[in-house]
C-alpha cells in the first residue's frame, strides 16, 4: 500500500460542519483576493502534498499523518455529534475533553504554527522537551551533540506538535477544565459562521499555553467552542458572529470558506473597506471577548 499525499491539516471531519446542503464549501483565496469559482468538497480543501511525509533512516514514511488520522477518528463520534444537535443538552464531559483536546490538535496542526513549533524544539532544553534519548546499546542517555542532532531533524520537530499539545493539556487546569469551556449554538438558521485556515480566534496575541489562553473555536457553521476566564455571553447576535467571522478572516493566509458564498461575500468586501490596523482588531477583539 502506498505512502498517503493529500495531507490536510483542518481534517475532513471537521470541515463537514461548515458545509451547505450540498455538502460542500464557497471558497476565498485570501493571497489571489478572489472568490474561486464553483463549490468544494472538504477533500477538496485545506490541505497540503505531503505535509507530513518524511525520510527517516532513509525511508519515506507517513508516520505523522497515520497519528493525525487515528486522532480525527476519535474526535469524529462528538464532532458529528455537536454538528447534528441544536444545543448542548447532550454533550457529557467526556465529549467536551475530546473537543479541547482537538482545539489543541487543531492549534498545533495548522501552517500558522510551523514556525513556532520549530522555535520551541530548537529553543528548548530537554526538560523542557520533557525528553529523553537512550543508547541502545549502553542503555545511558545519548550525549548532548547526538541529541541535537535528533532533536533538529525536521521528522522530529514536526512529529512533536502531538507532544507539544499532551504536554500542554496537562499543564492546563484540568480538575477545573470544564468550568471555563462552553459550547454556544445560533439561536435559528441561516447558520453561517466561517472557518479559515487559522481557525482559532484568541484573545491575546502572545501566550504560552493554547488551554489556558481565551479563545472562540467554531466547530460548524452554527456553533462555537469558547474558553473564557470571565462570564460567558448568554446569546450570541448577528452582528457578534459576523464579527468573529471578520477576524478569522484576517487572520487567515490562505484560504476561508462558509456555507454560503453570498455571506461568505459581504464578510469579505466588509473587512476590505475598512483599514484593520493592530489597534481596530485589538479593540474588536475585546468586543468579541466582551471585555468592553
Amino acid at each position: 500500500m502506498g505512502l498517503s499525499q493529500r495531507h490536510h491539516y483542518l481534517p475532513e471531519v471537521y470541515l463537514k460542519g461548515f458545509t451547505g446542503d450540498d455538502g460542500k464549501l464557497s471558497v476565498y483565496d485570501v493571497q489571489k483576493k478572489e472568490l474561486r469559482h464553483g463549490r468544494f468538497s472538504p477533500k477538496q480543501i485545506f490541505y497540503e502534498w505531503d505535509r507530513n511525509t518524511f525520510i527517516v533512516n532513509g525511508s519515506k514514511t507517513d508516520f505523522l499523518e497515520e497519528i493525525y488520522k487515528d486522532i480525527d477518528q476519535k474526535v469524529t463520534p462528538v464532532l458529528k455529534k455537536i454538528q447534528g444537535y441544536s444545543s448542548d443538552q447532550d454533550l457529557y464531559p467526556i465529549d467536551y475533553f475530546n473537543l479541547i483536546f482537538f482545539l489543541g490538535v487543531t492549534y498545533w496542526r495548522i501552517p500558522s504554527t510551523d514556525k513556532a513549533i520549530i522555535d520551541f524544539v530548537k529553543t528548548s532544553e530537554r526538560k523542557d522537551l520533557f525528553l529523553k534519548i537512550f543508547d541502545t546499546t549502553s542503555e545511558n542517555e545519548v550525549p548532548k551533540d547526538v541529541f541535537n542532532k535528533i532533536v533538529n531533524d525536521v521528522a522530529f520537530i514536526e512529529s512533536y506538535r502531538i507532544p507539544k499539545v499532551i504536554i500542554d493539556y496537562l499543564r492546563s487546569n484540568s480538575i477545573r477544565l470544564l468550568e471555563n469551556w462552553k459550547t454556544t449554538y445560533s439561536e435559528s438558521p441561516p447558520y453561517l459562521h466561517l472557518v479559515g485556515d487559522n481557525p482559532i480566534l484568541t484573545f491575546n496575541d502572545i501566550f504560552d499555553n493554547i488551554f489556558e489562553t481565551e479563545t472562540i473555536f467554531p466547530i460548524s457553521s452554527s456553533k462555537y467552542l469558547w474558553h473564557m476566564n470571565g462570564e460567558f455571553p448568554k446569546l450570541i447576535p448577528p452582528e457578534l458572529t459576523m464579527t468573529i467571522d471578520q477576524l478569522i478572516f484576517l487572520q487567515s493566509e490562505k484560504y476561508v470558506c462558509g456555507p454560503n458564498p453570498e455571506y461568505l461575500s459581504a464578510i469579505v468586501d466588509l473587512s476590505n473597506k475598512k483599514d484593520y490596523n493592530e489597534n481596530i482588531i485589538k479593540y474588536l477583539k475585546h468586543q468579541v471577548f466582551h471585555k468592553i
